[in-house]
């Protein structure tokens, strides 16, 4: 028979997948109904099977749905008109925690868009009016893509209120709450991810429990700090030490993150027994500020 993906029986087309532990419940996204889904992950196999049962008392029904209400009968504007992908809760602890993130394809007039809800959540259950479409009736966020892709795609809003976006095929970028370009990366992967440092799968990998707070010295003064010669076969000098500032220590890490120096109580880095390549080098200071610069060792 037919169906929204064709006579191949792809119907849903489902293709993005997270799953929120607090609430244990499960959102997925379905290109071709342009809509994401929440189902509820705590059932038995045969609470799945009915409509009682789990933490939302509802079994396997959808506990809620949103981006095009015309699929379930509802009135309402399709907010999604055409693909839909990536769709993730924004983690606890980060701006707008608890929202619920896609990359819309074309959200904008054919351009791809980057949209979060506040949904209304009741406990393990979403508030719904008989008859009506689940609310809210639009995005509550969105962020306008600087390029557009109708594939797999992917989005994060990071711990600092920054928007990681990687549209399909075109490369990856981060934006700050105002929209100013952070950084961009000329790389276009299907789909990417954004890890923060203190993510436990970058701490096992690098081996350290780097910190993602570190205090940066921001007034002028900073900029008189340098670490000399740059590149050097090792052997760097520290000069331009604000008066008010006493070093506490020196360490140098590799580019996995790895320490492979540190010091104290010198204004000298000796890098000369290690490989070629780059390096961080952090200056803390007693007043609890710190300053990181990289450096290059050329032997």
């Amino acid at each position: 028979g037919g169906g929204p993906g064709g006579g191949g029986g792809d119907w849903f087309h489902t293709n993005g997948v997270d799953y929120n532990e607090e609430l244990d419940q499960i959102a997925f996204t379905a290109r071709y109904l342009s809509e994401f889904f929440i189902i509820d992950h705590s059932t038995t196999t045969a609470e799945a099977a009915g409509h009682t049962g789990g933490n939302a008392g509802m079994g396997g029904d959808i506990l809620y749905r949103w981006g095009n209400p015309d699929n379930y009968g509802a009135p309402g504007t399709q907010v999604i008109p055409a693909a839909v992908h990536d769709v993730r809760w924004v983690k606890t602890g980060r701006p707008y925690a608890g929202y619920l993130q896609i990359f819309n394809n074309e959200g904008n007039n054919g351009n791809s868009t980057v949209d979060a809800i506040n949904p209304p959540l009741n406990g393990y259950n979403y508030d719904l009016t008989a008859g009506q479409q689940y609310q809210p009736s639009t995005y509550t966020l969105r962020h306008n893509c600087l390029e557009s892709s109708d594939g797999q795609s992917a989005s994060d809003r990071m711990s600092n209120g920054n928007i990681f976006v990687c549209p399909a095929d075109e490369y990856m970028y981060e934006v700050d709450d105002q929209d100013n370009v952070v950084w961009q990366y000329a790389a276009g992967p299907k789909k990417a991810f954004r890890y923060e440092c203190n993510h436990p799968g970058i701490v096992a990998l690098v081996g350290i429990d780097p910190s993602c707070s570190v205090t940066v010295i921001e007034n002028a003064e900073s900029e008189s700090i340098a670490i000399y010669p740059n590149p050097s076969e090792g052997i760097f000098n520290i000069s331009g030490i604000p008066a008010d500032e006493t070093i506490s220590n020196i360490m140098t890490h590799d580019l996995l993150g790895k320490e492979v120096y540190g010091v104290q109580g010198s204004n000298t880095i000796d890098l000369a027994r290690n490989s070629n390549g780059f390096y961080f080098i952090t200056i803390s200071f007693e007043s609890g500020d710190r300053i990181t610069r990289k450096v290059s060792v050329q032997h």
